[in-house]
């Protein structure tokens, strides 16, 4: 005996709406007519359609292409103590002045 929509639970309904979306994009007919085929309004298919959808890329992996810029060689290397600040080529000159007026005050 199937159970009516009102006592599934979340999951169950899921499943259900689920199996009924990929029944209907698999029919090769419209949404609306399989709708009335099939006894079901065609705001509940959409409402479900898109809670569906937002389902399952929420569950999906999410990639960014990170892009990492190439160290450039090191054009000095500063000691004082136990410091040493490598400065690379291509470093401004603020940048490293910066460096070693910091390195003054250690």
């Amino acid at each position: 005996m199937e159970k009516s929509l009102q006592t599934l639970n979340r999951q169950e309904k899921i499943a259900v709406w689920s199996d009924r979306i990929a029944a209907c994009r698999s029919s090769g007919i419209s949404v609306r007519v399989w709708c009335e085929g099939n006894g079901i309004s065609t705001v509940s298919y959409y409402k479900w359609q898109k809670k569906l959808f937002c389902l399952v890329a929420q569950s999906v992996p999410q990639f960014a292409e990170v892009c990492v810029a190439p160290v450039a060689p090191i054009w000095a290397t500063v000691h004082l103590g136990d410091i040493s600040v490598d400065i690379h080529s291509g470093a401004d000159a603020e940048t490293t002045a910066m460096l070693l007026r910091i390195l003054q005050s250690c």
